[in-house]
């Protein structure tokens, strides 16, 4: 018996099979997740109808008569317009669309947070005519799979969007208008897709945090186009950059986000692609091979990189820098190790907000697997071996996970990390 898990992310949608019995992964297929050319000045948009015609497809691909059930997760914090079908009458507005900061600062929210960008597009006039609402991009899917007209909201998906109550399950003020959608803590199933049971949709940090079989105790650094520390609480934490967020089984999840993340490095592989093509005319496809080989001896970083480059959450104007430049570190390989080195840095700072003992380091996202540097240096700065789960795709393994448990297959979180981990 399979679950098959769907994560929408950033910059790639991946569906992957789980085996209930065994708890083997495997990534069925992964697609660029379609984008849209913004409009506007500090707009960040992705092509909502494109993504869920691509995620149908992959279902299809690979819903065989042994799958039992489906999971959805996705970026979190953006928005898309649903009319009274269910269905998108919009682009999906990212967590990177800043257009709202003024805004987000009147609703006491970060920037790029679903309520503040969607203030912006009401006092602009840009909100669709038939939309009686909006929710993540992981609802619109879940919507579009089970044919229903009204999604369902799960409690990580909610507190995304801003001005959530995690305690009383519930939008807050200061929004203006009642938010229209019903909103789960717990677990639920939204409808079918062919016969199949499908859970509604989860937020990818906490889809990720189910996914890599954390428990408390255990601090996930994960890294992905943004970076994220992540904790799992009984108890709400408050501190400078740090979030509370709902997570299963009445735990809360205490998190620190930075906005960059691997995107810093992907800033710099795309600097170093600029000069090839100044000296040589012709634009690389990929320098990342060239970029690792410095990295297999590398020596201690000379270069302070601060990676704020797209600002952060509570400050979104804040730029980055890089500090102790001379005349011997001026050099490829000290911006390679520099930049690494900053994504932890920002990581670790985060973290000592939080304040709590860590008992275990557990890595998630594709910068750490593909990047045997960036991992030696979280150990480094963490003082733990960091594990990393045999599979990749914790958000879409998170997503199964919290299908099965929806359609009872399994009973918890607990189970779900037991099965994860290989435990008997």
């Amino acid at each position: 018996m399979r679950a098959l898990g769907i994560d929408i992310g950033t910059t790639k949608t991946v569906v992957i099979s789980l085996e209930v019995e065994t708890g083997a992964v495997r990534v069925c297929e992964h697609v660029a997740t379609p984008t849209l050319s913004p409009t506007f000045e500090g707009e960040h948009i992705q092509d909502a109808a494109a993504i869920i015609r691509e995620v149908k497809r992959m279902v299809d691909a690979h819903l065989t008569d042994d799958v039992c059930t489906i999971g959805i997760s996705g970026q979190m914090h953006g928005i898309v317009y649903l009319d009274d079908k269910g269905e998108t009458v919009s682009p999906l507005y990212t967590w990177q669309d800043t257009r709202g900061a003024a805004h987000a600062e009147a609703l006491g929210i970060s920037v790029g947070y679903g309520h503040a960008t969607h203030a912006y597009n009401a006092e602009n006039g840009l909100v669709p005519l038939d939309a009686v609402g909006y929710a993540t991009v992981a609802d619109a899917v879940a919507c579009a799979l089970c044919g229903v007209s009204t999604p369902v909201l799960h409690a990580s998906n909610a507190a995304s969007l801003g001005c959530f109550d995690i305690d009383k399950n519930r939008f807050v003020a200061p929004l203006k208008e009642r938010y229209p959608y019903e909103v789960e803590s717990g677990y639920r199933l939204l409808g079918s897709y062919r016969g199949v049971p499908v859970a509604i949709g989860i937020g990818d940090n906490q889809a990720s945090v189910l996914g890599s079989g954390c428990r408390v105790g255990d601090l996930l650094v994960n890294v992905g186009t943004g970076s994220q520390v992540s904790m799992l609480s009984n108890t709400p934490v408050s501190g400078n950059g740090i979030e509370t967020r709902p997570a299963f089984d009445g735990q809360y999840l205490l998190v620190g986000a930075a906005l960059c993340g691997g995107r810093a490095y992907a800033m710099l592989h795309g600097f170093f692609c600029d000069v090839v093509e100044m000296a040589t005319g012709k634009r690389p496809e990929s320098l990342y091979e060239a970029m690792g080989a410095y990295q297999k001896n590398a020596p201690d970083a000379s270069l302070r990189f601060d990676n704020t480059f797209c600002g952060t959450r509570q400050n979104p104007s804040r730029r980055g820098s890089i500090n102790g430049i001379g005349t011997d570190n001026f050099t490829p390989e000290q911006f390679c190790i520099g930049i690494l080195e900053g994504i932890v840095g920002e990581l670790a700072e985060l973290y000592g907000t939080i304040g709590l003992p860590v008992q275990g380091l557990v890595g998630a996202g594709n910068a750490l697997r593909k990047n045997p540097l960036l991992k030696r240096l979280c150990e480094k700065r963490f003082g733990l071996s960091l594990h990393l789960p045999a599979y990749g795709e914790e958000a879409a393994v998170g997503a199964a996970l919290y299908a099965l448990i929806s359609a009872k297959q399994i009973p918890d979180a607990r189970a779900a990390a037991t099965l994860i981990r290989g435990e008997r």
